[in-house]
């Protein structure tokens, strides 16, 4: 086999099609190769890669963070940025990727220069400073997810396969725990139980992280587009009935269904598309003037969260105010371990940043940290592949598998930048970080850098 000793040429490389791609490419034949670019490489050890990624990709997407039901996972979750450190470092310092230079500056700015800010304001001590940046770790997973893909070369397929099982399983887990589990064991407070929750607006929910279920149901959705089946049907409808009558978060259920409806109308011809734009515009207009008309009752519907919220929001925006610098730069944030806390400065005990979005991100971090934020959240989808039409023809079947988990990759980054707008942006960022190595992977648009 000859290799091409160029250096690589970094830039947008589409992975091989099947016959294309080098088969079978053995251990000392990689070692002596100087640099692998974009293209993704098969092997026969399928089932070593979808053991590895369907163990790691959980974690990396932070499923388990904030499930404190589940201790080991949930320290195992914790630890993990520390664990991945290495990985980290060889992502970083051995692969050439677009949103390098975005995630150095963001990491540099939310674990640097936000900690000395939360000092400098809020009169945290350096260990406290340092403590609260242990959200944003997570952002290395970038680096460390895209060395792994590097490492193991799974194919589209492969991937297809661990997103398509993990999303059923968790969909399978979640209906199982609401038939066994009785509703004695629901909590009202977090602090007692993340997984099993109940409130007085929703009711009895389980709140399990369904980043795979979202996901297997974008690239269903895509599939289903391109080669109509009963089963992925079936799928999408269990799907949406999971995440409305078990899940019940209005956020998430709003996003999945405008982004679903996004996927679906992308693949639509231009005429329909036209139409459906204008009947999406005159929509839009009616529902502004039905929300208008009843305000009061559309408040009412959201509970006390609503209130909280805006009561929030304005502690937040006189506290900004009192100093442009703090609009610019930040404040940074406190731990639940330090000495200082939001109540002593704010005097509010029920005021938490996650639950304002941006403008939560805009406290901590400023208008600048807020910009290197939203630049990753943007980095998954500012370029998007224009659907391939129906004349075209059926693409083949590995080609078709790669678009189709590409598209729905792009779609779930849509899916998290909508999310946004009531989540913090830094409340599970290694759920970003995955899916934007995975993207980057998926798309070849790397290459590894000579030793």
């Amino acid at each position: 086999m000859t290799v091409d000793a160029s250096p690589p040429r970094l830039g947008r490389v589409r992975p091989l099609s099947k016959a294309g791609r080098i088969r079978h490419l053995g251990r000392s034949d990689a070692e002596h190769s100087p640099a692998t670019s974009g293209a993704i490489v098969e092997n026969r050890d399928a089932s070593r890669q979808t053991a590895i990624l369907a163990v790691s990709l959980p974690l990396f997407c932070q499923v388990f963070h904030y499930m404190i039901d589940v201790p080991p996972l949930y320290y195992a979750s914790k630890a993990l940025p520390v664990l991945a450190l290495p990985l980290a470092v060889k992502g970083l310092t051995g692969v050439r990727s677009p949103h390098r230079l975005t995630y150095l500056l963001a990491l540099t700015y939310v674990m640097v220069v936000t900690p000395i800010l939360s000092i400098l304001w809020l009169g945290n001590g350096m260990f406290d400073a340092l403590a609260n940046t242990v959200k944003v770790w997570p952002l290395i997973y970038y680096f460390a997810v895209l060395a792994l893909l590097i490492d193991l070369a799974p194919s589209p397929a492969t991937l297809q396969k661990v997103v398509f099982w993990l999303g059923l399983g968790t969909m399978l887990l979640m209906w199982f725990l609401w038939g066994v589990i009785p509703r004695r064991f629901y909590a009202s407070d977090p602090a007692i139980s993340r997984l099993l929750l109940y409130e007085f607006e929703r009711g009895y929910r389980i709140y399990f992280p369904l980043t795979f279920v979202v996901l297997a149901m974008f690239d269903t959705t895509n599939r289903l587009l391109r080669r109509p089946s009963l089963w992925h049907a079936l799928f999408l409808i269990a799907g949406f009935a999971t995440i409305f009558l078990i899940f019940k978060q209005r956020t998430i259920e709003a996003a999945t269904l405008l982004v679903t409806f996004g996927i679906v109308f992308a693949h639509l011809p231009r005429l329909w598309r036209s139409l459906g734009l204008l009947l999406l515009f005159l929509a839009g207009i009616a529902i502004a003037v039905v929300a208008v008309w009843n305000l009061d009752k559309i408040t009412g519907m959201f509970g006390g969260s609503l209130a909280v919220r805006r009561v929030s929001m304005g502690l937040l925006t006189h506290y900004l105010l009192s100093d442009p610098l703090r609009w610019v730069l930040g404040v940074g944030g406190t731990s639940r371990f330090g000495a200082v806390s939001l109540f002593d400065i704010l005097g509010r005990r029920n005021f938490y940043l996650a639950d304002l979005g941006w403008a939560g991100v805009l406290f901590e971090y400023g208008v600048v940290g807020s910009l290197l934020l939203l630049a990753l959240y943007l980095a998954p989808v500012r370029r998007r592949r224009p659907t391939e039409s129906a004349k075209d023809g059926p693409p083949s079947n590995s080609d078709g598998q790669a678009q189709a988990l590409e598209g729905a990759l792009w779609a779930y980054g849509a899916f998290l930048l909508l999310s946004t707008a009531v989540y913090s942006a830094v409340y599970a960022p290694g759920e970003l970080a995955t899916i934007t190595a995975l993207l980057v992977y998926i798309r070849g648009e790397w290459s590894t850098k000579p030793t």
